[in-house]
């Protein structure tokens, strides 16, 4: 054998295919779609790498959404219920999803399911609850760890928030790590919400915000998107929800499986992928669950 085949054989024995859960957008924001193996490009560690295969991803996604029902969300609890409503019922089919709430005490509304009564019926069940602060981060490890426990194969985060008050105490970095473990793109909508009067009377048994309040979940909501291959929309106002929702439920229907030759790792590689296009792109890749 000569040294260049053996060589090759070594980096064959050495390679292990990885995947990708990949959205391409246009410049509108729709997905671009009837692209195949050529048109991708991956680089890992800064080392180039084969594309494999690449097609319409057809698993189905694991999502948590995760509903901020705190005394911030009181005001719009109404029109959060209804664009969730229509967000699952745009999602729901083959997909396992769960609604859970963060405000106060972490609550499981719905258990994943598939089925859309059970999950208009969990929607029917969102209020906020007076008194309450938010607790994300927390939240999101508890997710991380949920979609771990299980195995999840193409997990997803939904987060629907407001900027009221946050109590969480966890770094967000770990958690964004076990997230990126877990292969789960965390996607984030955030509506700016007025200043909240709450009575800690009995619930916090405290006389003002303390410092910390917010810390954590500001970071998170910077950096976990970012770090996971989700992404993050602000609103001014609940009245674009609906709209953001039914846009990211198009997206997330109408992604990329792209499988690559990768090198052998005891830890998470560093990916970056590329799309031969002539048109300006956005291109957010989601790594697998690392093995």
């Amino acid at each position: 054998m000569t040294g260049a085949a053996l060589r090759s054989a070594n980096a064959q024995t050495l390679a292990v295919e990885r995947q990708l859960y990949v959205s391409v957008l246009q410049d509108s924001g729709s997905p671009l779609q009837g692209l195949g193996d050529s048109d991708f490009f991956i680089r890992e560690d800064g080392i180039d790498r084969e594309v494999l295969r690449a097609g319409p991803a057809t698993a189905p996604m694991q999502v948590d959404i995760l509903v901020d029902t705190s005394m911030a969300a009181r005001p719009i609890i109404g029109d959060l219920r209804r664009a969730l409503e229509s967000f699952v019922e745009e999602l729901h089919e083959g997909n396992e999803i769960a609604v859970i709430t963060f405000g106060g005490t972490r609550q499981v509304l719905v258990q994943p399911t598939t089925r859309l009564d059970r999950l208009k019926a969990g929607m029917s069940k969102l209020f906020s609850r007076p008194d309450t602060a938010t607790y994300l981060v927390n939240a999101l490890n508890d997710a991380a760890g949920g979609f771990a426990e299980r195995e999840a194969l193409r997990p997803v985060v939904v987060v629907v928030t407001t900027t009221g008050v946050d109590f969480s105490e966890q770094d967000p970095q770990p958690v964004v790590t076990r997230l990126r473990a877990a292969g789960a793109a965390v996607h984030a909508v955030v509506m700016r919400t007025s200043r909240v009067r709450m009575s800690f009377t009995g619930t916090f048994g405290l006389a003002a915000f303390p410092s910390w309040a917010n810390r954590a979940r500001d970071l998170m909501l910077d950096i976990g998107p970012e770090q996971t291959g989700g992404h993050r929309v602000d609103l001014s106002t609940v009245n674009g929800l609906g709209e953001v929702l039914s846009r990211l439920a198009f997206e997330l229907s109408n992604q990329y499986l792209v499988v690559y030759a990768g090198a052998r790792s005891l830890v998470p590689p560093q990916v970056q992928i590329a799309v031969n296009s002539n048109e300006p792109i956005t291109v957010r890749a989601v790594p697998a669950r690392f093995r």
